[in-house]
């Protein structure tokens, strides 16, 4: 896929649980045949989530965009007729009156007088992150084959009948999901649609009949859409230099001359031009390292971004108890991609999320969670040689409760624990 990354990144191989794709897609003859090259279809496909959950989905989300977009948000409910878009959809959105897709859509036919209709919802597992993980295991299983993306993805639930859309942004790969109903080329549930960017169609709009829904994913493949992360790191890079702390001045007119009636370069211009050189010209540089920190959280997210926050730092455990204690039984759960930051000093990153890590001791306690199926305190301390040293295990632990919040780790019930050895466990 173009714009996917394929090359060396100097990263270590990640540590911890791989992501489990369970759709049952077999993506090995789209990649050999099709992939960058013509459209193709998978069928039956277990999608990430089905008709009945991606509904009330939207209908949970729809709830403050009734009145317009709201432009803070993460996420984004859109509603179009064949007229256009609605700029306040109002009671046009699902409503918890709305049991389903057919009784929505019953509705919008006599609010429509039976005219076309499509509703999208950008971003749909933000706010979930179990539905965000499936999504995240379904999409790694692909691009295991064929390339983690460089860039984030664009997730949209899809709901829509008797409409039609545009072909896709040129620069762009598209997967769709077909979750219900029936969508183009006359897909229909369980299975998924393929359009490489090479793929230039006139009429290579989607386009939504019988009540369709759809999950669709957007890939960006033209090397120009990396401009704004870069710019974006580049900024916050300047920023941080002393020359960004001096105020801009007014400037004359007319310019003052050189000698020779020449214009001399604005001073304050001149002086951020070099802080920018020098910050985009260091191959070793905080430039390389931010951007390389960023694309490891987005390879463990399979560039499904955003991503879920993390747990809260009060969050509980099993029945309400401190989520993570001495006494607690816990297994890894996740991958864990450890980038080298220098001496004793790494950056994990973990469900999209980055963790800063220094000294010697926390990489012993990622290799002890992941040598057993379970642990305790007790246990990982006792591995990594720090049994009796207060200050080292209460170190271990606010280290675990790290863990917890990002889910790198789970709390487990002791009658689910079983001991297992080093390369047991599933």
């Amino acid at each position: 896929m173009s714009g996917t990354a394929t090359g060396t990144t100097g990263l270590p191989d990640p540590v911890g649980v791989s992501s489990d794709d369970r759709s049952g897609a077999d993506w090995r003859d789209v990649c050999a045949r099709a992939w960058d090259r013509e459209p193709a279809r998978v069928a039956h496909v277990v999608p990430p989530i089905d008709a009945v959950t991606a509904f009330r989905t939207a209908t949970a989300m729809s709830g403050p965009f009734r009145a317009g977009a709201r432009p803070r948000s993460v996420s984004a409910v859109r509603f179009f007729t064949v007229d256009g878009r609605l700029a306040a959809p109002g009671a046009l959105l699902p409503t918890e009156d709305d049991d389903d897709l057919d009784r929505y859509a019953d509705r919008l036919d006599d609010e429509l007088d039976g005219k076309g209709w499509l509703l999208t919802i950008r971003h749909p597992f933000v706010l979930d992150f179990p539905r965000w993980a499936r999504a995240r295991d379904t999409l790694a299983g692909l691009w295991s084959r064929i390339g983690w993306p460089a860039l984030p993805l664009t997730s949209e639930l899809c709901f829509g009948h008797d409409f039609r859309t545009p072909p896709p942004a040129p620069g762009t790969d598209v997967l769709t999901w077909v979750l219900a109903g029936t969508h183009r080329r006359d897909a229909g549930a369980g299975e998924v649609l393929y359009h490489p960017a090479a793929a230039v169609e006139p009429d290579g709009g989607e386009e939504f009949t019988d009540r369709a829904a759809i999950l669709r994913i957007t890939v960006p493949t033209d090397p120009t859409t990396a401009l704004p992360a870069v710019r974006g790191v580049l900024q916050d890079l300047v920023r941080r230099d002393p020359v960004a702390a001096q105020p801009m001045p007014y400037l004359p007119y007319p310019p003052p001359e050189n000698a020779d009636g020449s214009t001399p370069p604005i001073a304050e211009f001149a002086e951020v031009a070099q802080v920018l050189g020098r910050v985009a010209g260091d191959p070793d540089g905080e430039l390389t390292r931010t951007v390389r920190r960023r694309w490891a959280a987005r390879r463990t997210a399979a560039g499904l971004e955003p991503v879920p926050e993390p747990r809260s730092a009060g969050a509980a455990g099993p029945g309400g108890a401190p989520a993570i204690d001495a006494r607690s039984r816990i297994r890894l759960v996740a991958e864990v991609l450890r980038v080298p930051e220098g001496p004793s000093a790494e950056v994990w990153a973990v469900n999209g999320l980055l963790l800063p890590v220094r000294g010697a001791l926390a990489p012993r306690v990622l290799a002890a969670l992941d040598r057993r199926r379970t642990s305790d305190l007790a246990e990982v301390c006792a591995d990594v040689g720090v049994t009796g040293h207060t200050t080292r295990e209460e170190g271990v632990l606010t280290l675990l409760r790290v863990l917890y919040r990002v889910r790198a780790i789970e709390a487990v019930a002791e009658a689910n624990s079983t001991e297992t050895t080093a390369g047991e466990r599933p």
